[in-house]
């Protein structure tokens, strides 16, 4: 490890000569470098001869100079693989995180309400653009293989004209992380103006898509969220897209299980 090593150096410190104690100053500021460069380039760098390079390794505890480089290059190594668990471990407490502020967010009456709602629906329509086009995406298929006729659109264009054919019966699920994206307030602003029932799914209350939804589930809260959308942030959407289905399914056992088998019967 770097720590015992420099701890090696540091207990020798007081027994080296003047010239040792420029390579041992080097060795501890400058790790890295040694790793990857010649005993002769060492020396220079340190204004001594590479006698002087070898002695010191002896004094602090190394049979030679390379096994010295050996061990340093070794803890080097590890550093970087430490850096590549620490990456993984915050992306998992990131994630860990945000599904922890959507649970404690949580609004069970909403969600058996929304999906009584969407259970009674002729239609369901998921807008949701950029990342949220992601999370539209899948929940379209998830509704579908469950039953539900559901059309999710990667086309704003498209999901432009679908607005203005929704009717009366239909149900519209507004995915926005920020809960004012510009387009798809727009459409569900068409939506509800032809009598459809509007569900927000967002990080914010109060918000446009809030306002404009006759229900509204929230995602992760907003510290969270600091740094700006990832695709962290779709595990928050897709876990209250999936808990909508878990709850269609209670209320909906028979239905759905039928379904599910028709289709898996006709590939």
């Amino acid at each position: 490890m770097e720590v015992d090593l420099i701890t090696q150096i540091k207990s020798a410190y007081s027994s080296l000569t003047k010239s040792e104690q420029k390579v041992a100053t080097y060795t501890i500021d400058n790790m890295k470098h040694i790793a990857y460069v010649s005993v002769t380039d060492v020396a220079k760098k340190c204004g001594v001869g590479e006698a002087t390079i070898f002695r010191f390794a002896k004094k602090i505890g190394y049979s030679g100079y390379y096994e010295f480089k050996k061990d340093i290059i070794e803890i080097i190594e590890n550093k970087s693989e430490n850096k590549k668990r620490e990456a993984k471990n915050k992306t998992y407490e990131s994630i860990q995180t945000m599904l922890e502020h959507t649970i404690a967010l949580h609004d069970d009456e909403t969600l058996l309400n929304v999906a009584k709602v969407i259970k009674n629906a002729n239609n369901i329509y998921i807008f949701g653009l950029g990342l949220s086009n992601l999370s539209a995406k899948a929940a379209e298929i998830r509704l579908s293989f469950m039953g539900y006729n559901t059309f999710a659109f990667s086309d704003n264009h498209i999901e432009l004209i679908k607005a203005n054919l929704i009717k009366e019966n239909d149900v519209v699920i507004g995915l926005s992380v920020s809960g004012k994206t510009i387009d798809t307030i727009k459409h569900l602003e068409i939506a509800k103006n032809r009598g459809a029932t509007i569900i927000g799914i967002t990080n914010y209350r109060p918000s446009k898509i809030s306002d404009l939804s006759d229900y509204t589930l929230l995602t992760a809260s907003k510290d969270v969220l600091a740094q700006g959308t990832s695709l962290i942030t779709q595990t928050s959407q897709l876990m209250v897209l999936e808990e909508i289905c878990e709850k269609l399914e209670q209320l909906d056992k028979v239905y759905t299980q039928e379904i599910r088998k028709s289709i898996y019967n006709s590939y």
